[in-house]
């Protein structure tokens, strides 16, 4: 949880995300290869019965019938309609044979008054190689889709709508991707019983995804309601292409608590109207090493942009690199403080902070307090409140950096923007927020977006994140 509103080694240059990426892409591969070779598909409607044997004449009446039923490569296609009930999955895939559970058309799933905290409406429990498919969830007394102690799970193109705790939730588990998930109104729980967790919670997960979900407006925040959360013992995982917003709570949070967090990436996010952008922290004294946040867009938080927290018992944290960021607008105007990018006194170590754009946030652009000489140079610098002591470090850029439209959120630059071929290529991503490769033109830019000519078409952009026939 964090505060309120207030891969073994060191990547390597350039290549650290997408080396980290591919080695999960590798070990999860397999998973869909043979998705058009199912043994059966069998259907579920609400004016089915579950004597039925689910076929498309004779179909099931309950999700729970197909969640009990199903072999390996099986398919069941959930059909139009709003079910009250928990599906506890008893069924496992293999490898070259997923089950996949599909929604097609418009399928709500409400939680019924029974259930329990800490039990979801659709739970998973010990499984493998399972695939949830476009379902709405809502109305949840606890989670709304939750994953424990299971491997190679794919949650993709699902809703979560009105949880007491996460919309989706997974814990001590291998090989887990959250993809193109809505996740909204979650975490609203603030009783007497603890914390609500955070609207994507991802808790001692080893080899994750979560990439292309929105995440946004919730009302809880007593003691949870964070937008992501890769916490506890979370290893090799990647963060990206979310969009967060309009949270009491911070946006994106690695938080190793008491664990030990390492080889995550956090990219290509966007995160807006937070209390804060981005934080690592080691809330309960565990360890966080070897995180990189690059070519995230991290702009008008109501506190800081993106900090290395010296929250609660302030644990170790090292190996930290901060690149090509563009982080602007962020902090409390009316208390006329919040900064850019912050290194609190955390006794962090190995921290890179390069090649971002810190621009008009209310206090500090960029602040170190940590007293460990972190490397920071080739960062365009621009307002904040006079007399602030900002940490410009080496190769630093001053001026206006020239976005084509910042007050309506578009911070690609204009040609003749001061950002453009003054980076430095150490650790910098292959690629931009756009997928535009890095060196776009003779030099590296700073700055999330790499310039391009008008109309161009990068390739990564032509790539889709995952295709039904992949696992990622």
């Amino acid at each position: 949880m964090g505060k309120p509103a207030s891969s073994a080694g060191r990547l390597p240059p350039r290549m650290g995300a997408t080396v980290m990426l591919s080695h999960l892409q590798a070990a999860t591969l397999s998973f869909l290869l043979a998705v058009s070779a199912h043994a059966a598909v069998s259907f579920v409607d609400p004016a089915g019965a579950d004597e039925n044997p689910g076929t498309e004449d004779r179909l099931w009446k309950n999700i729970q019938r197909g969640a009990d039923a199903a072999k390996p490569g099986d398919r069941v296609v959930v059909r139009k309609g709003t079910y009250v009930e928990r599906v506890q999955f008893n069924v496992s895939g293999k490898p070259d044979l997923p089950i996949i559970f599909e929604a097609g058309g418009e399928v709500i799933v409400k939680g019924p008054a029974s259930l329990q905290h800490w039990e979801a409406i659709f739970d998973i429990h010990k499984k493998s190689y399972l695939v949830i498919k476009a379902f709405r969830v809502q109305d949840s007394n606890w989670f709304g889709i939750g994953i424990h102690n299971s491997q190679h799970i794919l949650v993709q193109n699902c809703a979560t709508v009105n949880t007491q705790a996460s919309g989706i939730y997974a814990r001590n588990s291998e090989q887990i991707v959250i993809e193109g998930n809505d996740v909204t109104m979650a975490c609203l729980y603030e009783g007497d019983k603890g914390g609500a967790q955070e609207c994507i919670s991802i808790a001692s997960v080893k080899g994750f995804r979560v990439v292309g979900n929105k995440v946004h407006d919730t009302t809880g925040k007593k003691n949870g309601g964070e937008g992501i959360d890769a916490k506890e013992s979370a290893q090799d995982g990647v963060i990206e292409s979310n969009t967060v917003w309009n949270l009491p709570r911070l946006g994106i949070y690695v938080d190793s608590w008491n664990g030990l967090a390492k080889g995550l990436v956090v990219r290509r996010n966007m995160v807006h109207d937070c209390s804060c952008g981005i934080a690592v922290s080691s809330e309960d004294g565990g360890t966080v090493e070897d995180v990189t946040i690059a070519n995230n867009l991290v702009y008008n938080n109501r506190a800081l942009g993106i900090v290395i927290s010296a929250w609660e018992k302030n644990g170790p944290k090292r190996n930290i690199t901060i690149v090509n960021n563009t982080v602007v607008g962020n902090g409390n105007r009316q208390g006329n403080w919040g900064s850019g990018i912050v290194i609190e006194k955390t006794g962090a170590t190995g921290v890179v902070i390069r090649n971002n754009i810190c621009s008009r946030n209310v206090e500090n652009q960029i602040l170190d307090e940590s007293g460990h000489s972190p490397t920071i140079d080739h960062n365009l610098l621009e307002g904040g409140r006079k007399g602030a002591n900002d940490t410009k470090g080496e190769a630093a850029v001053q001026g206006d950096p020239l976005f084509e439209n910042a007050a309506q959120g578009d911070f690609h630059l204009l040609p003749n923007s001061p950002a453009i071929n003054a980076g430095a290529e150490k650790l910098a991503p292959a690629d931009d927020f756009d997928g535009f490769p890095r060196p776009y033109g003779p030099a590296f830019d700073i700055g999330a977006y790499a310039a391009h000519p008008e109309g161009a078409k990068p390739e990564a952009a032509k790539r889709k994140v995952s295709t039904p026939a992949e696992f990622r």
